[in-house]
């Protein structure tokens, strides 16, 4: 039974997200905080055994971004101040 009006229809992102802090050894004070966000593609996506190769339009099979971030803890700091690392694995079935 699908969408009768497909004005509704409404796009929704396949994928996770997770946020941490972690506090380092031996301090109290110092954190860090660690966020993980994986992004799956909507194009050519299914199961790992059915799905393989490539598109015509150049889009592989599950594909799927992670994005490791990295962030200094601390509230009350702008966030000019605060120093940020990330990290991006892109992967895909071919």
């Amino acid at each position: 039974a699908g969408l009768r009006n497909k004005q509704w229809g409404v796009v929704l992102i396949s994928g996770y997200f997770e946020q941490r802090t972690i506090l380092l050894r031996g301090s109290s004070t110092n954190s860090v905080v660690l966020t993980l966000v994986a992004r799956r593609s909507r194009h050519f996506a299914g199961t790992r055994y059915l799905k393989r190769g490539v598109t015509h339009d150049g889009f592989v099979a599950n594909h799927v971004e992670t994005e490791h971030i990295l962030s200094e803890g601390g509230l009350g700091r702008r966030l000019s101040d605060i120093l940020h690392s990330s990290f991006t694995q892109v992967r895909g079935s071919v």
